[in-house]
């Protein structure tokens, strides 16, 4: 996020704009970032709590909620009182830390989502061979996403910096600032959204034939239920995507609009484009939780079994034995 150093006092004195844009920029961000820690945190707890969902779905999706924490902790806070005072007060550390949270974040979940889309064409056109070498699938993914995402962030450190209580990433409105956008836009945005949509497009060919197989040949009672847990599972990724797609899109092209028409951190149209963008973006973060607890079952029940959500319960004897059972019954089938 770059800043001029520019008076910001013109800005700051409209006692209109303050009274009116203030309280939104303080409130709307501290709820959706509340909750979107909660939610991920929420969602990493139940994954490490119960092996039956540590797969290679759930893995990349959890490692994609680290970013997604790391950024709504320490980019929410600042972007905020920024959009509300237009100053930066936080030092020169702070700057680049924060730009290179939001490029690591970023990263990470462009190609955690690429890879949840390779790993769905692997399970459902191969799944005898999907089985093998799991667990060095699983590390080779995490490894790779995750040195892609350091090796975007080394740019960064030199780019940020603070000047007279302004944070900089690259000089605003330049010509190098611009094509960076266009680069970031292109390879963290559009390649990402491409490589995915290639993989649907093939696991909705294999679907089609694995149905005109199971029309015309028939298959056992078994094969079709692990078929159509794959094909649910398959949709469920997708959506989560698609959801993150469209709520990252209005963040990339603020971006680029911001730097092009050269609007600066003072104007109010920065605001009116910035702002919105950067809910976008924390929607963005609350993908991943609340789409895997509304859609998925076996995560809800995981998630319930946690340690956190147990009670203690008295030995069953007697006449408690019908309730302890009625219980236990309640929470699986919930």
């Amino acid at each position: 996020m770059d800043y001029t150093s520019e008076p910001v006092q013109d800005l700051v004195n409209d006692s209109t704009v303050e009274s009116v844009f203030g309280p939104v920029v303080i409130f709307v961000p501290c709820v959706f970032g509340a909750i979107g820690v909660i939610a991920n945190l929420s969602m990493i707890f139940a994954v490490l709590c119960n092996i039956q969902l540590r797969n290679i779905t759930n893995i990349m999706i959890v490692n994609a909620a680290v970013g997604d924490i790391m950024a709504i902790l320490i980019m929410l806070p600042t972007n905020a009182y920024v959009l509300l005072h237009s100053v930066w007060p936080f030092g020169d550390f702070l700057c680049k830390l924060s730009n290179m949270v939001n490029m690591y974040s970023l990263t990470t979940s462009a190609y955690s989502f690429c890879a949840l889309s390779t790993d769905r064409y692997m399970a459902v056109a191969r799944p005898l061979t999907y089985r093998t070498h799991r667990n060095r699938r699983i590390t080779f993914c995490i490894v790779a996403i995750d040195l892609i995402g350091l090796i975007s962030v080394i740019p960064t450190y030199f780019l940020a910096y603070e000047r007279s209580n302004v944070c900089f990433y690259l000089d605003h409105g330049t010509l190098v600032a611009k094509i960076h956008e266009i680069v970031l836009f292109i390879f963290v945005y559009i390649i990402p959204l491409l490589i995915i949509s290639v993989n649907y497009i093939r696991i909705a060919s294999v679907l089609m034939r694995s149905i005109r197989h199971q029309l015309f040949e028939g298959d056992s009672n078994a094969a079709v239920k692990q078929h159509a847990t794959r094909v649910r599972l398959t949709k469920t990724v997708l959506l989560i995507i698609v959801l993150y797609g469209l709520c990252m899109l209005p963040y990339y092209l603020a971006n680029i609009v911001i730097q092009f028409l050269k609007i600066t951190a003072l104007e109010g149209f920065f605001k009116t484009m910035y702002f919105p963008s950067s809910i976008c973006y924390v929607l963005a973060t609350l993908v991943n939780p609340v789409m895997m607890f509304t859609l998925s079952k076996t995560y809800r029940r995981h998630f319930m079994r946690c340690p956190c959500f147990k009670r203690t319960e008295r030995p069953v004897t007697g006449s408690n034995m019908m309730t302890a059972i009625t219980r236990r019954t309640a929470v699986i089938d919930h």
